[in-house]
């Protein structure tokens, strides 16, 4: 399965699913620290608080008002002094590690939607693209970005084995690569994320999932795949 973090928009779709419902304790004026406690108690789904923050960022950021319902300015602009994580990735364990069965690809491929690239956002978004799918995901392989540092929360999320590319190992990651080739296809170098509609994003997804690949046979990665929701 290949993951691409490189389309970055303003919504998860996971978030989406639940943003009338959080945009209505907004208009209550509930802070997000407040509806991502009943969101938890109430609909059984995680979001952080500071995901919550990142939306009303991005919307403020698009002309929305939505910020406006904070009682207090200071929860936004903590969440604008966010950084990248800087430290060092504790607990990585090599790709040398995986087991060899991850040769085997369906090539089937999730398209990935995030604001930031901080670590924290990352492992969110990679739970909630592949929790559907949380049957069939037994490993994840990523490169040595700090964006990956909370990769335990992701493992233990998903009950899967997390591994590193080794650095400078981009060939490693063949699949993720070549993905992202096919992806050029569509988006373009320079292209302005913010003009494609999440529709524009599940089409496309949709569309490389049913398209026959040589390397399959000629069968197409859903069919490969097969996914069964949990």
């Amino acid at each position: 399965m290949a993951i691409t973090p490189a389309l970055r928009l303003h919504l998860q779709v996971e978030f989406k699913r639940y943003q009338r419902l959080i945009e209505s304790k907004l208009r209550q004026q509930w802070s997000p620290e407040q509806i991502a406690d009943w969101l938890g108690q109430t609909q059984r789904v995680s979001f952080s608080h500071e995901r919550i923050y990142q939306y009303l960022r991005a919307d403020q950021q698009a002309g929305g008002l939505w910020h406006k319902q904070l009682r207090r300015r200071l929860g936004l602009r903590r969440a604008r002094r966010s950084t990248l994580y800087k430290g060092k990735i504790t607990q990585r364990v090599s790709i040398d590690q995986r087991p060899a069965i991850v040769d085997d690809k369906s090539r089937f491929t999730c398209i990935a939607q995030l604001p930031f690239k901080q670590s924290e956002v990352v492992a969110d978004a990679l739970i909630e693209i592949l929790r559907p799918y949380k049957k069939q995901v037994e490993t994840v392989t990523v490169d040595n970005g700090n964006e990956f540092a909370q990769h335990v929360s992701v493992g233990k999320a998903l009950q899967a084995s997390v591994y590193f590319a080794h650095t400078y190992g981009a060939w490693q990651r063949g699949l993720s690569e070549n993905t992202n080739g096919l992806l050029r296809q569509y988006f373009p170098k320079g292209i302005n994320f913010k003009t494609v509609s999440r529709a524009k994003l599940d089409q496309i997804q949709k569309r490389l999932n049913q398209r026959p690949r040589k390397e399959l046979g000629f069968s197409t990665p859903q069919q490969i795949f097969q996914p069964e929701r949990s």
